[in-house]
């Protein structure tokens, strides 16, 4: 399979959405599950420097929603890089901190200028719903190599 219908997706905003299963999956493929499964908004991650699958997207007629960028470093010896103001604590997250991060996420993504608001068939309520979602399950997978800290 060249594509994943993504059911979250597809029930918040009323389209048929799916992601790219695998990376560099050949287009002709995505492209010929879609008009099958009748998908209206697909998810791909491109890397940057690969101009060809860019512009092979742009040409079948894909349009860039959104752009991400990673950092990575260690949180080994974080005590000692920054100095906190007194008050302010930091740590790892659990479970039951999921509704005070799903509070904030409400504030914070309001509006936020990210893929789901970049598409203007999806209406921004929805689309800042999504964005809180995402934040309170993100503690719903944390492990040593994805920390969340709050």
């Amino acid at each position: 399979m060249s594509i994943i219908v993504d059911q979250l997706e597809t029930e918040r905003f009323g389209v048929i959405c799916a992601r790219e299963e695998f990376p560099n999956t050949n287009l002709e493929e995505i492209n010929k599950t879609a008009y099958q499964k009748a998908v209206s908004m697909m998810f791909m991650r491109v890397d940057v420097a690969d101009i060809l699958r860019i512009h092979a997207l742009e040409n079948d007629g894909y349009h860039l929603m959104d752009t991400l960028v990673y950092y990575g470093g260690t949180l080994e010896n974080l005590k000692n890089l920054i100095t906190l103001p007194n008050g302010i604590v930091v740590r790892m997250a659990s479970v039951l901190d999921r509704d005070a991060i799903s509070s904030v996420a409400q504030e914070v993504f309001r509006n936020y200028f990210g893929h789901y608001h970049a598409d203007p068939r999806f209406d921004n309520d929805d689309a800042d719903q999504a964005y809180i979602e995402w934040a309170g399950s993100s503690i719903s997978n944390i492990s040593d190599k994805t920390p969340v800290l709050i």
